[in-house]
């Protein structure tokens, strides 16, 4: 008989999973993980985005303070050293974001499944990339907007754009990895809390 401690498992239901797991003795086990973590939690998707874009908002801020308290030594810095400063800020507070966002959102909802662990972190990039490029139209619209009211402004050229466009690529397959990597360790994290409450073996 089962105690009142212990998961109830509905046979008839479609989205139950198993896992076979080797135990010392060389015989295969296998081991029923519940609905909850054995198919995406769009509330894990959701708050692993959001606290990605809060972490960020919040790195940024820091990043603006840091350098506006340091205003008077970034005076003299050329512009370009300056913009290349702030990008690679921005980039690195993305990514710190982003693999907070894929540990958080797994751990909210207790996922333990690695393949959607995987799944989770690729929603959360996506939601995160989508919002970027909205964000980067709205900017070249606004600048569109500005240049045709008259508003003179110096349009950089990029020396070499195909490098360009090969860095932009390489710096969204590494968020992407860096998602994953967050959620697989937010998945460590589920597993502990998973098998200390007897939900998995």
């Amino acid at each position: 008989m089962a105690s009142a401690d212990e998961p109830v498992f509905d046979a008839a239901s479609p989205e139950r999973r198993v896992r076979d797991r080797r135990v010392s003795s060389g015989w295969g086990r296998r081991v029923e993980l519940p609905p909850s973590m054995a198919r995406i939690a769009w509330s894990g998707v959701w708050g692993g985005f959001l606290i990605a874009v809060g972490i960020f908002i919040t790195l940024t801020a820091l990043g603006t303070a840091v350098g506006l308290s340091g205003a008077r030594e970034t005076a003299n810095m050329p512009a370009s050293t300056l913009g290349k400063a702030s990008a690679a800020w921005l980039y690195l507070s993305a990514l710190i974001a982003l693999f907070l966002g894929g540990a958080f959102g797994t751990r909210l909802a207790l996922i333990v499944d690695g393949a959607i662990a995987w799944l989770e972190a690729t929603l959360i990039w996506t939601f995160a990339l989508l919002l970027t490029t909205a964000f980067i139209t709205l900017v070249g619209m606004a600048a569109r907007a500005g240049a045709t009211n008259g508003v003179t402004e110096s349009t950089p050229v990029m020396a070499n754009p195909a490098g360009g466009a090969w860095l932009a690529f390489a710096g969204i397959v590494i968020a992407w990895i860096v998602t994953v990597l967050g959620s697989f360790w937010g998945r460590a994290q589920s597993r502990s809390r998973a098998h200390a409450i007897g939900l998995a073996a």
